[in-house]
């Protein structure tokens, strides 16, 4: 079985962003067999995003899902 890089509460952001103004909360995490036979992860995961830095961020009501290949852990604040 394939263990998930990020736990459930893990904080995440897009793989190519320079920014913390969208982030990703993990609620739950999913390991399925594709129909290739690889063992996938995904995450479900609620978006926190912000128009400005300072800003305070707004949460989405859905849940979006994500796989591992686009997301990274988000910077700790300095």
């Amino acid at each position: 079985m394939k263990e998930p890089k990020y736990k459930i509460g893990d904080m995440l952001v897009p793989i190519h962003s320079t920014t913390s103004l969208i982030s990703f909360h993990v609620i739950e995490i999913a390991i399925f067999m594709t129909s290739s036979k690889q063992v996938s992860v995904a995450y479900q995961c609620r978006v926190h995003s912000r128009q400005f830095v300072t800003s305070t961020p707004s949460l989405s009501k859905q849940l979006i899902s994500l796989r591992e290949i686009e997301v990274k852990p988000m910077p700790k604040e300095k």
